[in-house]
């Protein structure tokens, strides 16, 4: 008899190569540490590069939740933007800061649902779908604040707590790529792996909730925790802005666009490293386009190409998938499994 076809298990994550990749970037961020400290200001308790790790950690991090789940978000920005507005519009009118901040993150969290339910429900590219929260943050905070800059001076946050959101940056950052070694929760995809069958639409809409709101509450705490710290909102393009940087530090922390793919510390290291150089280069009076855009846009460019060799790499470091083997059919046999029952000898 036929035994029916048995499906391959599901294949480990290739994290080796990643390991390889984030171990180049510990180098290099210990690298322009030390150069920081010999040029001076790094240590300085007024620098601002403990607040700005976690605050743009967190829409870095969405980002990654995105792509994790396969549901690249280019919303990210427009989420953090409008969440932004939302804290200093809700700080102006006397609310405290928990309350400014919860409001906040409900709207940036909101933009990310209704994403989510047209990707879910349509199966359209989760980036296209995504592009329809650009308009939509930037329309709303130009309605809210009528393109004017709003001063908050009551729902004010302290370094105090942005520094503790830097820590549980990277902790969750971390703890997240470690989750998402588990293959049921790796299972989570909006569309079929290569070779794969197509997700179902509850399996779609459930990637498109993780993916798409997910990333959208993570910006918008960012967004939200910025303003209180900052103590203005301002429409200004820096939605665009914060979605580039995003982009920069999940591509340089070696996220795979084509695999799905990643490390563990990647977007961790990818960031400090990004923020210290950018750090350096405002210190020293560089002007915008070199401290800040020329910096996303190398960045970006490496990131691509550590995508591809990563990709390379992985071929080598690929896990060989294991079959189950029926009683009787010997080692090393794959499926399909055909048992052929001994026929008599015939009489001689």
């Amino acid at each position: 008899m036929s035994l029916p076809e048995q499906p391959p298990a599901a294949p480990r994550a290739n994290v080796v190569p990643h390991l390889i990749w984030e171990a180049v970037l510990l180098l290099a961020a210990v690298a322009v540490t030390i150069l920081a400290v010999t040029n001076g200001h790094f240590l300085d308790a007024r620098n601002p590069l403990w607040q700005q790790l976690g605050l743009t950690g967190f829409v870095a991090s969405g980002f990654a939740l995105s792509l994790r789940a396969g549901t690249p978000n280019l919303a990210v920005g427009s989420a953090a933007l409008l969440a932004g507005t939302v804290y200093a519009k809700a700080g102006v009118s006397g609310w405290p800061a928990p309350a400014a901040a919860a409001v906040a993150v409900l709207a940036a969290t909101g933009l990310g649902l209704f994403l989510a339910v047209i990707a879910g429900l349509t199966g359209l590219p989760a980036w296209s779908v995504s592009l329809v929260g650009l308009p939509i943050g930037f329309t709303v905070t130009l309605a809210l604040t009528n393109g004017s800059t709003i001063a908050v001076r009551d729902a004010t946050i302290s370094r105090g707590p942005l520094e503790a959101l830097t820590v549980l940056f990277v902790l969750t950052s971390v703890a997240g790529a470690l989750l998402w070694l588990v293959p049921g929760v790796r299972s989570i995809r909006f569309t079929a792996q290569p070779g794969g069958a197509a997700p179902g639409a509850g399996q779609r809409m459930a990637a498109a909730l993780v993916g798409l709101a997910g990333s959208s509450l993570l910006a918008g705490l960012a967004g939200a925790l910025t303003t209180g710290y900052l103590r203005t909102s301002s429409p200004a393009g820096t939605d665009q802005f914060d979605l580039l940087v995003a982009v920069a530090a999940v591509l340089l922390g070696g996220a795979s666009i084509t695999r799905r793919s990643f490390g563990i510390a990647g977007t961790v290291l990818a960031v400090y490293l990004f923020l210290v150089v950018e750090n350096q280069l405002i210190i020293h009076n560089n002007p915008v386009w070199k401290a800040e855009y020329l910096p996303v846009s190398v960045a970006i460019v490496v990131g691509l190409l550590a995508g591809w060799l990563l990709d390379l790499l992985g071929n080598l470091f690929r896990a060989t998938p294991s079959y189950p083997v029926p009683p009787g059919a010997g080692p090393m046999v794959p499926p399909p499994y055909a048992v052929t029952p001994q026929q008599p000898a015939a009489p001689g």
